[in-house]
C-alpha cells in the first residue's frame, strides 16, 4: 500500500499548544507553483486579445460581479 501524497501538514504552535499551524510541504508547494504557473498561461491564451487595461478593466467587473457589487449611477448611462 502506497502512502498518500502530503500537501500540507499541521501541528501545534510552540507559543500557544492550543492552536494548530498549517503549512504546505514542499511537495504542496511546488504543486501550487505549477498550479499557478498553469493558470497564467490559460488566462494569457483566452485573454490575449485584450490590452492590460482591458484586461484590468475585466477582472474589476468580474469582481463587482462576484461580490454582488453596484456602482451604477446615472452618471455611468
Amino acid at each position: 500500500m502506497t502512502r498518500p501524497i502530503l500537501l500540507i501538514e499541521r501541528r501545534r504552535s510552540p507559543q500557544d499548544r492550543r492552536r494548530h499551524l498549517v503549512e504546505l510541504t514542499p511537495v504542496g508547494l511546488e504543486l501550487l507553483e505549477k498550479t499557478e504557473s498553469a493558470l497564467a498561461a490559460a488566462e494569457n491564451e483566452v485573454l490575449a486579445a485584450l490590452d492590460d487595461v482591458q484586461r484590468e478593466t475585466l477582472y474589476k467587473l468580474l469582481h463587482q460581479a462576484a461580490n454582488g457589487e453596484t456602482s451604477c449611477t446615472e452618471d455611468d448611462h
